[in-house]
């Protein structure tokens, strides 16, 4: 499962671990479905703005995408807060049974506030879930997952003195990873 939502910050580099996870495994099945590997596929969970739509759609490395309404949140607009916690109640539910169904190997999120609903569903039926954090300072999303996920990939190594939770440090749980970019010199 890979999990990205809220901005093209998102999933795009999601998708490029889709892609790269399809290149390391790209003998095909014969006769499989469309995104299916020899050693299985890609499910993407995506919010359901125009550009997620339209980002998630250009992508031929997926097997299925669940497309999850999710409303913005924000201190400002605080009574949108019970809309929310009833999405996130579906979208735990939606993860949780695709997670009992596909089994999948691993859970990948890129963050956005979709990912904690999925990532907490898909820990509880004990899948392995890992973020990438490609900022410096981790997003809320992120900040939240710390302490349910295996391993947090970053990209700059001053990001593990951002990973805790006051005085919890998840700083341990970090590896280091490069950026995850789509296309080399040899691609375009």
């Amino acid at each position: 499962f890979i999990v990205a939502a809220g901005s093209g910050g998102h999933l795009l580099p999601a998708l490029t671990l889709a892609h790269t996870w399809r290149k390391q495994n790209a003998e095909m099945d014969p006769g499989s479905v469309p995104g299916m590997t020899k050693y299985g596929q890609i499910i993407m969970f995506a919010g359901t703005s125009a550009l997620e739509h339209k980002i998630v759609q250009q992508a031929h490395d997926l097997g299925h995408a669940y497309f999850l309404p999710l409303s913005k949140f924000s201190l400002s607009s605080w009574w949108k807060i019970p809309v929310i916690m009833v999405q996130c109640l579906r979208i735990f539910a939606q993860a949780f049974f695709a997670s009992l169904w596909y089994k999948p190997e691993r859970v990948i999120s890129t963050g956005g506030l979709l990912s904690i609903p999925v990532c907490l569903a898909t820990r509880l039926t004990r899948r392995i879930t890992e973020l990438y954090e490609l900022n410096v300072i981790p997003g809320k999303a992120t900040k939240a997952l710390l302490p349910i996920v295996h391993t947090i990939h970053i990209v700059f190594e001053q990001t593990k003195k951002f990973c805790r939770w006051g005085f919890i440090d998840f700083a341990r749980k970090c590896t280091s990873a490069p950026y995850p970019l789509r296309f080399t010199a040899h691609e375009a």
